[in-house]
């Protein structure tokens, strides 16, 4: 009988133990595989983690310096000193606040700069800042002050500095630039406290001789300027020096048991100017490397164990062992997916202290693993939630960098070289494009532009701009917006880096299309009426002037609309102004394409006819004559009837000079006056000066009658404050009395007592007239004080003795002569200015206040607007008349109100008739309104109760609905 030699049971025995030798292993070495798979990946979360602590404390640091930088131009020492432009005062009022923040933030340089790069004031310690670094930050700033954006960079020397360059404009409009630097050693502790990780800064040396031995890394050739723990730390470093040629990332044994993991952090997205700090992480990772070698012997000692103890169970226990061996089998993979719950699921753990076997104490092991796993997925989790937090608050600042791009009223794209473009921020889609989706293709930049309205070398200079040549390109540009309008840009390029690393160029458009239109709006103004659109004073003038010089022959026509006055008297100026433009429109439709027509002012126009002969002037002007004799239908069904008187000069015959030539023409035209209306008449030398001769000698009679029998009369007319709708000062206006009880007004006399002499005695005597008016006015009980803008003549301005008459006449009153405002007629006129500007100067200096009338006629006022002492600039009544319905009207008379406030001066606009161009008055900012609205001219002054001033409260209330 043969006996077995090797039974089946100890086959099976040994099958199943080889079976568990196996599945034994290849839990621990799972196991093992999973702690160090789990550990490298903890690793690469420490790395990101360190990569993006060090640029959210860079940001803080530069966020800190803006802040800064945004605070000190604006505070009041210190703006006082940049403005008067004292280094000394600014580096005094800087002291108290640098000496804080060089403790508390550890500031080393401040400075200040103006718009121009010049230095305002620096403050810096020698031993931190070098002298090449001011040199480099002051070129960088003179940079900065051509684009106005803000800058930030690294400067190593002696120390690491983190400079911030931040434009700035303060309250007082002041441009300029703030530099400030701060040392970046506290980054280390920051670093430190944040993650508990040691950083150090190393650089390399500037002066061999000015470095601490014992700092060096002399195989690195770098040195140790900042490190956190730097009597533990510093010896590492040395070691690591020794082992490798120069930093770099890895895993490092050091003595004692100790292990360290180096992270070379990176500042590649910083600028960095001068040395390039090594900036090095020390992580001490001995006690998780102890911990992970310790676990897997752990897991490789209870493996052993149970392995053992199955061995002797193996018989008994070998199909509950199977089935608890394979459920912990398929725990382990869930906790390498970190479904910790799950894995608890599959292991059962016995609490027996007796019966416990290998597998009992695998399940409490793996228990225990899943644990610890558990927390320090826990703690991972919880890092990573900070690094989001973190991540977040970036993205809403990058989000607010966006919106605000998207916001700003410019036009900001990314093109390719080539012209393609990449993005647009929304004002620019809403603008050139509001229709087409977000997705859609935008057009090239070229194709966004009209043709020929970009610069022939723009191509090229984008070229040269990739190149980095220039640093900026700017040039204008002409496109339609989506709405088919005709925008004015001005773009300015530069170069930027697109994400996938790749040049590109950024465009920011700025649109100056409101500026062009006023700007032509002006230009045309210049030289045209703004009523009719004909050629004003000063064009026709220069056209008939060249005409002199060029000595050619032609005729001069000079027309008057017949009794004009009565016509706004009794219809309106509206319709007044309705005839006015009607006449124009005849001249200009019955005029040959080379005749020049233009309007002198009120109803006087003027049509210049080149290489025309006596003859035909004599037919022009009947033929006009009888044109202008006619009739037009008012909007209310009513007939309005004109006529015209005209009167022609021939030039060279009659006159070799443009005044001349208009005098001549102005008494034919007189002439024809005076023989009826609506007729004509050609100069005749003879007969004209005898009948002007006689004319002026008959109103001369009757000036100096009036003056000698006290006919002229005094009338006024208010001025209201639009701000508080209060009276402000009353207007005195001329009348002459008839002897029948009758009023004429200053239109009929003034003109002969300009051309006589007897306008400064007229002057005079409403100067002398209206201070004894006002000095019995003031003497009434109840009365308050008032003022009186009294019209002064350029004559009489430009006479030496004007101020003392005046101050002759305030002390024969008892007048002050701020209760007295001077309004100067005629700024055309005045043929002696400096004498004129130092009589107003010597009334300014005493308080009397000056008003300049008619501003804006032909824009012969502007250049007094810098020189003389104004206080008051009334706007000629065109531009009031069709404010409400005009929008044009209104942006010139808004850029007219702010260039008058520009130079502390206010604005009174003549001819408020309706409560309509009252608001709008209000909305553009003019201070004073003169006209019918407020209260037509009375010989008595009437106060804000006598005109019902209040019925204006409403007008007023809702001037906001305009805006």
């Amino acid at each position: 009988m043969q006996h077995t030699k090797f039974s089946i049971r100890w086959k099976a025995v040994l099958f199943l133990s080889l079976v568990l030798v196996a599945i034994s292993l290849s839990m621990v070495t799972l196991y093992a595989l999973t702690l160090f798979a789990e550990a490298d990946r903890a690793a690469q979360r420490s790395v990101i983690q360190q990569d993006q602590a060090l640029g959210a404390l860079l940001e803080d640091t530069r966020n800190q310096q803006i802040q800064l930088a945004m605070l000190l131009p604006d505070l009041d020492n210190v703006s006082d000193a940049m403005r008067l432009r004292d280094e000394a005062r600014l580096q005094e009022a800087l002291r108290p606040h640098w000496l804080n923040l060089t403790f508390n933030l550890n500031i080393n340089y401040l400075g200040m700069f103006d718009d121009k790069g010049r230095t305002l004031g620096v403050l810096h310690h020698q031993d931190q800042v070098a002298v090449t670094e001011s040199d480099q930050i002051s070129g960088i700033v003179r940079r900065v002050t051509q684009d106005m954006q803000p800058h930030a960079l690294l400067s190593c020397t002696t120390q690491c500095t983190y400079f911030v360059i931040e434009p700035f404009i303060t309250r007082q409009n002041m441009r300029g630039v703030v530099v400030i630097g701060r040392n970046i050693s506290e980054l280390v502790v920051s670093f430190e406290r944040l993650l508990g990780i040691d950083l150090s800064i190393l650089m390399a040396p500037a002066d061999a001789n000015d470095i601490n031995q014992k700092r060096l890394l002399a195989n690195w050739g770098l040195y140790v300027w900042a490190l956190s723990n730097f009597d533990e730390k510093f010896a590492l470093l040395s070691e690591l020096e020794r082992q490798f040629n120069s930093p770099q990332n890895g895993k490092y044994d050091a003595p004692n048991d100790r292990h360290l993991r180096i992270h070379v952090v990176p500042v590649n997205d910083l600028e960095v100017i001068n040395s390039q700090p090594v900036l090095i992480a020390l992580e001490d990772v001995t006690d998780s490397e102890h911990l992970l070698f310790k676990t897997i012997r752990e897991g490789a000692l209870v493996g052993a164990i149970g392995w053992i103890i199955a061995e002797i169970l193996l018989i008994l226990l070998i199909l509950n062992p199977t089935k608890r061996l394979a459920r912990i089998t398929r725990a382990l993979p869930l906790l390498a997916e970190n479904d910790f719950a799950k894995a608890r699921e599959q292991i059962t753990q016995r609490n027996r202290y007796w019966m416990r076997d290998e597998l009992d104490v695998l399940e409490h092991t793996a228990l225990r693993v899943c644990d610890e796993l558990e927390m320090l997925n826990q703690t991972v989790e919880q890092n990573t939630l900070a690094l989001h937090t973190q991540m977040a608050e970036q993205t809403r600042a990058r989000r607010f960098v966006s919106n605000l791009l998207d916001t700003a009223p410019l036009i900001i794209i990314t093109q390719t070289p080539s012209g393609d473009i990449q993005s647009m921020n929304r004002w620019g889609r809403e603008l050139i494009s509001p229709h087409r989706d977000e997705g859609e293709t935008l057009p090239t930049f070229a194709e966004l532009h009209l043709p020929d309205t970009m610069p022939a070398t723009w191509q090229q200079n984008i070229k040269d701009l990739i190149e980095n040549e220039p640093h900026q390109y700017q040039h204008e540009g002409q496109l339609k917006d989506g709405e088919g309008h005709l925008r004015y840009v001005t773009w300015l390029h530069s170069l930027v880096e697109w994400e996938v690393g790749q040049p590109a160029i950024l465009s920011v458009g700025m649109d100056l299309t409101q500026r062009v239109e006023a700007e032509n709006k002006l230009s045309w103004l210049a030289s045209h009426d703004t009523l009719t659109g004909l050629h004003n004073r000063r064009a026709f003038q220069k056209t008939l002037a060249a005409a002199l010089a060029r000595g050619s022959r032609g005729a001069l026509l000079f027309i008057d609309a017949d009794r004009f006055k009565y016509i706004n008297d009794t219809a309106g100026h509206n319709v007044g102004d309705s005839v006015l433009m009607h006449i124009s429109q005849l001249l200009e439709k019955h005029t040959r394409d080379t005749d020049t027509v233009g309007r002198l002012g009120g109803d006087e126009f003027v049509v210049l006819l080149p290489r025309a002969t006596a003859a035909t002037a004599r037919a022009v002007m009947a033929k006009l004559s009888t044109l202008l004799n006619t009739h037009m239908c008012l909007p209310n069904g009513t007939l309005q009837h004109f006529s015209c008187s005209l009167g022609g000069a021939m030039y060279p015959d009659h006159g070799t000079s443009d005044e001349e030539l208009l005098a001549a023409a102005d008494m034919a035209m007189y002439t024809a006056k005076q023989q009826g209306q609506g007729r004509w008449h050609l100069y005749d030398a003879s007969r004209a000066m005898k009948d002007r001769m006689q004319a002026d000698l008959n109103w001369q009679d009757r000036i100096r009658n009036a003056m000698a029998e006290d006919l002229f009369c005094l009338y006024f007319q208010p001025i209201l404050d639009v701000t508080d709708n209060s009276i402000s000062h009353y207007e005195v206006l001329l009348r002459m009395k008839e002897n029948d009880g009758s009023v004429i007004p200053p239109g009929e006399f003034i003109p002969v007592a300009e051309r006589t002499g007897l306008i400064s005695q007229i002057d005079t005597w409403v100067l002398a007239e209206s201070m004894r008016f006002l000095a019995h006015y003031n003497d009434q009980p109840g009365n308050e004080p008032i003022s009186l803008a009294v019209n002064v003549s350029a004559p009489s301005i430009q006479s030496p003795t004007f101020d003392r008459t005046f101050f002759r006449l305030c002390d024969r009153h008892g007048i002050k002569p701020d209760q007295i405002i001077i309004e100067i007629t005629e700024t055309a006129f005045l043929s002696e200015f400096q004498s004129a500007l130092l009589t107003l100067e010597k009334l300014a200096a005493v308080g009397c206040r000056i008003a300049l009338d008619d501003f804006g006629v032909g824009f012969s006022s502007f250049s007094y607007l810098k020189q003389m002492p104004l206080s008051y600039v009334k706007m000629d009544g065109s531009y009031v008349r069709e404010l409400e319905r005009s929008p044009q009207e209104r942006i010139f008379v808004k850029c007219l109100t702010e260039m008058v406030s520009g130079f502390e001066m206010y604005t009174v606009a003549e001819f408020v008739e309706s409560e309509d161009i009252l608001r709008v008055l209000k909305a553009l900012g003019v201070k004073y309104a003169q006209g019918y609205l407020i209260g037509k001219p009375s010989p008595t002054i009437e106060t804000t109760e006598d005109l019902n001033i209040k019925r204006l409260g409403m007008s007023l209330a809702s001037t906001e609905e305009i805006r």
